[in-house]
């Protein structure tokens, strides 16, 4: 079924929420926050092979600052090819090894805390939020109350799909949310 667009995406976007997940095919991206109904302009989508804001920051801050999303969603996942190449801490294509340097050194300060991929992958997520709550534009919106930063965890390891919310606004949690 197509989607029809309502009136008011015919001239603009809205969404309240920017989703930065990994561009692993196994994860539905914001879709898995609308009850599995795709609903354009719900979400400012960004998919990279990292869930990591820091490989699309123009697009981040335009959400930030110029949409105005009311929420963050950083969302990791199990199983997750990039974690295992963070672990391998190597590449022999030279723009994946400069992500592989740039997510060990920003990320995870030279050190990764874990050598278990689906520990690293929460890791992750959890260490996002705390950069994100460091630059600036974030922190004066987090801090007048504009905007929330939610870290989820998606698990498709028990062949039915499982979120947590598992960092909010700095919190660890590990809350399923379905």
């Amino acid at each position: 079924m197509k989607p029809i667009y309502p009136e008011e995406l015919k001239y603009g976007q809205k969404p309240k929420m920017v989703v930065v997940s990994c561009s692993d095919s196994r994860i539905p991206g914001g879709i898995v926050f609308s009850d599995w109904k795709f609903v354009p302009g719900q979400y400012f989508e960004i998919r990279n092979a990292r869930n990591c804001y820091l490989l699309s920051k123009e697009s981040f801050f335009y959400a930030v600052a110029h949409l105005k999303v009311e929420e963050v969603a950083i969302v990791g996942h199990n199983n997750c090819g990039m974690m295992k190449a963070l672990i391998k801490g190597k590449d022999d294509v030279p723009e994946i090894q400069n992500v592989i340097d740039l997510i060990i050194g920003k990320v995870f300060g030279g050190d990764l805390p874990t050598d278990e991929v689906d520990e690293l992958a929460k890791e992750n997520v959890h260490r996002q939020i705390e950069l994100l709550l460091e630059e600036p534009l974030v922190k004066e919106r987090y801090e007048s109350g504009d905007l929330k930063l939610k870290g989820y965890y998606y698990d498709f390891s028990k062949g039915v799909p499982e979120l947590y919310l598992i960092n909010e606004n700095g919190k660890k949690l590990n809350e399923k949310v379905f």
